[in-house]
């Protein structure tokens, strides 16, 4: 519980996240917890940002988000997306970066690039997401 409180979680920010996933008191600080929190760090930019971002998914905070999240977030920046617009995607539809397969977020940024669909933009987020939900 210290390790959450010196991060910024208060108590009903940790209740909450606790009660929707209480696996996360059984996961390994040192091996999982620590290294999902400084991988989201980086990515999203804040601890609020990490802490927002695990109140709508705390499965992040007990998953090997390197192995996950990694190569779709590699292959996002291969094709354009930059830091900011990843950040965003992460926020906002944590859960994609868990159930869509690297291959479908391939096929689908391939698809949206010969639609003309500009990776930096805005309309490329909403399609990409239609993308992967619809198919």
């Amino acid at each position: 519980m210290d390790f959450f409180h010196s991060i910024g979680f208060s108590i009903p920010d940790l209740v909450l996240v606790l009660s929707k996933n209480p696996c996360i008191l059984a996961s390994s600080l040192d091996n999982l917890i620590v290294p999902a929190y400084g991988f989201l760090k980086n990515i999203l930019g804040t601890g609020n940002f990490v802490i927002s971002t695990a109140k709508r998914a705390p499965w992040l905070l007990h998953k090997d988000l390197h192995k996950i999240m990694g190569p779709k977030i590699e292959l996002l920046h291969d094709h354009g997306v930059p830091n900011s617009r990843i950040s965003t995607m992460i926020r906002q539809q944590p859960r994609r970066f868990l159930i869509v397969h690297l291959d479908r977020f391939t096929r689908d940024l391939v698809k949206l690039k010969a639609m003309d669909f500009g990776p930096s933009t805005s309309s490329f987020y909403m399609a990409f997401w239609h993308h992967t939900e619809h198919e």
